[in-house]
């Protein structure tokens, strides 16, 4: 094959104050400017909206213009000779500063943005202390009525900010100027509160403030920017990976923001990366070990003997060969690592597993076999790339709102969405196809479409034939579909399935995202794979804006899944049936004495109350609300013989232990995390750990050496030492390499910068491996019907809050927003069942009963009802039995019968 000619880069080059600067096309002045460290000022500037033009403080002059230009808005000319500091432009930008002054309040001393105010900072450098025209203060009321956010308009410069980061970066629209003349406000429709104009919470708006009008209301009076400390680490909340600079000032959380332009969020934060990480500070943090009395009752104790306990309970489960380890997605990688070691290596069991499975495990046994690694493809920047995106069992505007940013402004620059999803979700709602499937049935509409595909000569050939084996088993495993039986499974239009077929595979560039919508259902794993088909048999894989992107859900499900948190693979996806891989690991983390899989968490709980488990530790996990089979959780965690939980707060799976371990907060430990990209990044202690407890990684490692490992680890870098040894994905990733920033594995070696995107030079073991799609006869709508119940239940996550709300739940910038279980039900089965909103209503399946709170909303089709799975007063999983995927044995929490009534 003929080597491609190289593509000739142009470049621009002009000069800025005598210094020359090349740059690409359509830079602009500002950019270019900055870009050699000459400072222009700017207050309606901000890298993440379209240039503004508005303050006219970056006003600059070009040589042969006719008059000062903003630079923010103007872009670079070939030749082009540019003058930013001449007498003319800062007599202007004095001008402009005094215009401002004249009416903006004098009262820094007073301010919570004194010290972080750009309006303070240039009338100190352009020495302006009061306007020459008087002081005018405007009289706008205050409004203190959002649990975040605080906004004082009279401080309020006009600069637009707010208004445009809502509208372009969000895609929602809350802000708005109101009035004309020096009436002029930045309001709310009609003076409304935040709340009631679809506003989520980011706190973007006040992330984009240069001045004091908008402030992170919980923080007010915490510490002055300058007193505090500064960190940056990664959020510990969804998989996304954001960057975050963490405030501190003696000792406690004060504040969190995200330098602009930095990171994979490049500035952004969602609710819970902004608000949620109050929780760090609470008062019902653990302070001590708690043992369980004679009394029956938790009393504190020393670490010495809460340690001795633990090593007594672990080994005599040792010797029964009943020891069960739930690891965490909240825990680093290096804890991670250490757990499974311990439960491999120490006390002899593969019985290791965490919730991080429940999302990657449709990723192992089918992205990783069709494709080669069991990851997210491609990267979160290249999405831009796609003129098609695929989004399945996905309410990415909830589940992964800042990665969502990247879907909602494709779709605002006119880029195709598919979206698969029973609910009317956000991100549905901008869909060019919304493809509201029956609970169940995406597999039947995935084989639908790619028989469609095939039919219809849309499919790849020459890639099929290049990189790909098993295209004809896979046509013959949907040769009985047709696009019309699939719509009466789905419950969907034929044309609309056809069209979203046609769509994906005449796209240029298509890629595919899904998440525990899809993984946590019937027919899970049988749909993923036919996501995996779809993208190589249209060639949609190895290249920017392409690819099968499987969202993970927890801040390190990805890396507890790498490190081998799973009963059948050891660290790096070693299977335990291959012998010469695992003798490789072995040599680096120590003799695995049993080469036999262990069990998943449900087995685990099962084992207890069948006698075959004897012990169970548990750490960072909170099955006694986030497992299905309710009765069969609680006996088991009743009936423990010995049950240590090792955790931030007494969760309620803690109030069963006979041995509580309090460990710290992610801001008060060193580690790495691995985002849903394959991004490893670094945590970093941004205080001290709370008296009495120790980092999760101290603790596994004291517990291993009282039972007699010897190992001597002194930091989590050492551990990450190791774990490059064992993993060869990770083998060129080091502590000193992350402080330059994350790095996507593979990364072979110290020289390797990491992949971007996977497949960009073909497949690990030459070629993909298409998989026959096997999908069952009966749908979950089919079996749900033959239960005499009317109403079929989904779950989810909810912008708010996270997991079991052992950690949302304690911040109050979160629960001030939403506390409490709600049932999102459909106009016309809340009026035929006489259910009014904010009802307190009883919701019954075979499994258990809960009573939330009612939420009448046309985004629940009829004879569904959907709820968030965060609340221990009315728990979504107590409805729902202990049944798994065949394929991938994760629980099926997407879809069980109920009947609703009032309370």
């Amino acid at each position: 094959m003929a080597s491609l000619p190289e593509t000739e880069v142009k470049t621009l080059t002009l000069t800025i104050d005598g210094q020359e600067v090349t740059v690409e096309p359509g830079t602009t002045v500002l950019e270019a400017a900055q870009s050699v460290g000459i400072d222009i000022p700017t207050l309606c500037h901000d890298p993440r909206l379209e240039p503004f033009g508005a303050c006219r403080l970056c006003l600059v002059e070009v040589e042969g213009g006719r008059a000062p230009m903003p630079s923010c808005a103007l872009k670079c000319g070939d030749g082009m000779v540019v003058h930013t500091r001449t007498e003319r432009i800062m007599k202007l930008r004095k001008f402009v500063i005094e215009l401002l002054l004249s009416y903006h309040p004098l009262d820094c001393p007073v301010c919570e943005a004194a010290g972080d105010c750009r309006l303070q900072d240039y009338a100190y450098e352009y020495g302006v202390a009061v306007s020459p025209w008087g002081w005018h203060p405007l009289e706008f009321d205050t409004r203190d009525d959002h649990p975040n956010i605080a906004r004082d308009p009279n401080r309020c410069i006009l600069c637009g900010r707010c208004v445009r980061i809502c509208r372009e970066v969000m895609g929602i629209g809350c802000w708005g100027f109101r009035s004309r003349g020096y009436d002029t406000i930045i309001d709310t429709a009609y003076n409304m509160p935040l709340e009631a104009v679809d506003c989520v919470s980011c706190g973007q708006c006040v992330s984009t403030c240069p001045v004091g009008a908008l402030n992170m209301k919980r923080s007010r009076f915490g510490a002055r920017n300058w007193q505090t400390e500064k960190t940056m680490t990664v959020c510990d909340y969804c998989a996304v990976g954001c960057e975050q600079e963490i405030q501190t000032f003696r000792g406690e959380l004060v504040r969190v923001k995200a330098p602009t332009g930095e990171g994979v969020n490049a500035g952004n934060l969602c609710v819970k990366g902004r608000f949620g990480m109050e929780y760090v500070n609470s008062n019902e943090r653990l302070i001590a070990p708690l043992v369980r009395g004679e009394d029956g009752l938790l009393a504190p104790t020393t670490w010495d003997d809460a340690l001795a306990r633990v090593a007594e309970g672990l080994k005599k489960a040792k010797a029964a060969k009943g020891v069960g380890v739930i690891a965490s997605a909240r825990c680093t990688n290096e804890e991670n690592y250490l757990l499974q070691k311990l439960a491999r290596t120490v006390l002899g069991t593969n019985n290791i597993d965490s919730g991080a499975r429940y999302n990657q495990a449709a990723a192992v046994a089918t992205v990783g076999k069709v494709l080669g690694y069991p990851a997210m493809t491609n990267s979160v920047a290249d999405i831009v790339e796609a003129e098609v995106l695929l989004i399945a069992g996905s309410n990415t505007t909830e589940e992964h709102p800042v990665l969502a940013l990247q879907l909602v402004k494709a779709a605002r620059e006119g880029k195709e969405l598919i979206v698969v999803d029973p609910r009317r979700t956000d991100i549905a709602r901008r869909a060019s196809i919304h493809l509201a499937v029956k609970p169940g049935s995406d597999a039947v509409l995935f084989a639908a479409m790619l028989k469609h595909i095939v039919d219809s000569g849309l499919h790849n050939k020459d890639f099929i034939a290049a990189h790909a084996d098993g295209f004809e088993e896979l046509v013959e495993s949907v040769k009985a579909v047709t696009i019309e039986a699939a719509a009466d499974a789905c419950g969907v239009p034929a044309a609309d399935i056809k069209s979203a077929a046609e769509l994906y595979a005449k796209a240029a560039a298509a890629s595919i995202f899904y998440s525990a919508g899809l993984t946590q259902q019937h027919n899970g794993a049988a749909a993923v794979t036919a996501l995996a088909d779809l993208a190589v048999v249209t060639g949609n894989i190895g290249r920017a804006g392409t690819g099968v992107n499987g969202l993970a859900g927890q801040a390190n499900a990805q890396g507890a899944c790498d490190m081998g948190c799973l009963p059948d693979y050891l660290p790096g996806y070693v299977a335990l049936d291959d012998a010469e891989a695992v003798k490789t690991v072995e040599a680096v983390m120590g003799r695995v004495s049993d080469k036999i899989p262990g069990q998943i968490i449900g087995s685990m709980l099962q084992g207890i109350v069948d006698g075959q488990i004897k012990a169970l530790y548990i750490v960072g996990e909170n099955p006694a609300i986030s497992e299905p089979g309710a009765a069969v959780v609680k006996e088991a965690l009743e009936k423990a013989e010995f049950l240590v939980v090792q955790d931030i707060f007494l969760s309620e799976t803690a109030r069963y232990a006979d041995v509580v371990l309090p460990a710290c907060a992610i801001t008060e430990r060193d580690g790495t995390l691995t985002s849903t990209e394959r991004r490893v990044q670094r945590v970093r202690k941004t205080m001290d750990c709370l008296e009495g407890a120790k980092a999760d990684w101290e603790i596994v490692l004291a517990i291993a050496n009282e039972l007699g490992a010897g190992w001597t680890y002194t930091s989590p870098a050492e551990i990450m030492a190791e774990i490059a040894l064992a993993v060869p994905t990770y083998a060129g990733i080091s502590y000193e390499r992350l402080e330059q920033g994350g790095i996507q594995w593979p990364c072979v070696d110290a020289e390797d910068d990491g992949t971007p995107i996977l497949y960009t030079e073909g497949f690990p073991g030459g070629r993909a491996s298409l998989a026959a799609i096997e999908v069952s006869d009966a749908s979950v709508a089919d079996i749900a019907a033959g239960n005499g119940f009317s109403l079929l239940l989904t779950t989810g996550i909810e912008r708010e809050h996270f997991g079991t709300g052992t950690r949302s739940r304690r911040a109050a910038g979160l629960t001030g927003l939403v506390n409490e279980g709600r049932l999102e039900i459909n106009p016309t089965d809340a009026t035929a069942l006489g259910v009014a909103p904010g009802d307190r209503i009883r919701v019954t399946s075979v499994s258990g009963s809960i009573e939330p709170v009612a939420v009448v909303t046309a985004g629940v089709p009829q004879g569904l009802v959907f709820m968030p799975q965060h609340y221990v007063e009315a728990p979504a999983t107590a409805l729902f039995p202990a049944q798994v995927d065949p394929v991938t044995a994760v629980p099926l929490l997407k879809a069980v019968a109920v009947k609703v009534e009032k309370a």
